[in-house]
């Protein structure tokens, strides 16, 4: 009897010992951070990583989407019409016209100087707001130049709000600044052959030298002056969208919490 029980324990450290053998090591180029003997579903995880992420694609429950960040960057005294102009000149740099593929794939960044505040209540600062991770598609000229103004124009509505109160605004040294999400992600339609080709136009943004102040997307009135931005584009939009010829143009603003979920 005992000679057979230490035949089975021999026979089960063998088994171990293969298994051991058989499993990927440094070596292989496999690390203990992307090996996970109970993670193996990768086609379901894809799946919900998608499902959660509904900002990266366009939607057809509206016309136009505008996806905005929930981490707080500053843009300093560069508010108003001065950033659409700013972001436009920018945008249209990183991703001009004729672009290889009608596409911006990373581009290098670019960026603007304004002051910031450091120490308040007038220690201000010469500070720089990067624009970079920029992606974007396009099917026609036309639709560049209107994501490009959709992106800008979120940034002038967002820095269009008053300095009291507790709003992403403040004074600067006598002057206004504000602070604004660390993404703007525009969404239009997919058209051309077989509606194949996305058209979008997504950015992040930061600035080291931002400390002060708030960042509250769901806090006042932040995505109605975003809709109001992207409603001035409308018919221009339509414009470029046969399947939306003689519709109502739609829009929606929203904050990037988690997945579907509102403010």
């Amino acid at each position: 009897m005992k000679a057979f029980l230490k035949f089975l324990f021999g026979l089960a450290i063998l088994g171990l010992t293969a298994l051991i053998n058989a499993a990927p090591t440094a070596e292989d180029g496999v690390n203990e951070h992307n090996f996970d003997l109970l993670n193996i579903t990768l086609p379901s995880i894809n799946m919900s990583v998608m499902a959660d992420n509904p900002w990266n694609t366009w939607h057809d429950s509206s016309v136009a989407q505008v996806w905005l960040g929930k981490n707080r960057q500053a843009v300093g005294t560069m508010v108003g019409s001065d950033i659409y102009d700013r972001m436009w000149q920018l945008l249209d740099q990183a991703c001009p016209a004729g672009s290889k593929f009608n596409e911006c794939v990373n581009p290098q960044y670019v960026q603007f100087e304004s002051r910031c505040l450091k120490t308040w209540p007038g220690g201000t600062i010469p500070c720089y707001t990067k624009i970079y991770d920029i992606y974007a598609s396009w099917d026609t000229d036309n639709i560049r130049k209107l994501l490009i103004g959709a992106v800008a124009g979120t940034m002038e509505a967002l820095t269009d709000r008053p300095i009291q109160g507790g709003t992403n605004c403040y004074d600067i040294a006598g002057r206004k600044g504000c602070n604004v999400g660390d993404k703007v992600l525009v969404n239009f339609p997919d058209n051309g052959a077989d509606a194949k080709r996305r058209n979008y136009m997504h950015i992040s943004i930061i600035n080291t030298a931002t400390g002060y102040g708030r960042w509250d997307c769901c806090e006042g009135n932040k995505r109605e002056l975003v809709d109001k931005a992207i409603d001035k584009l409308g018919p221009e939009i339509i414009n470029e969208f046969p399947q939306y010829w003689g519709k109502d143009f739609t829009r929606e603003s929203r904050c990037i919490i988690n997945g579907w979920d509102v403010c």
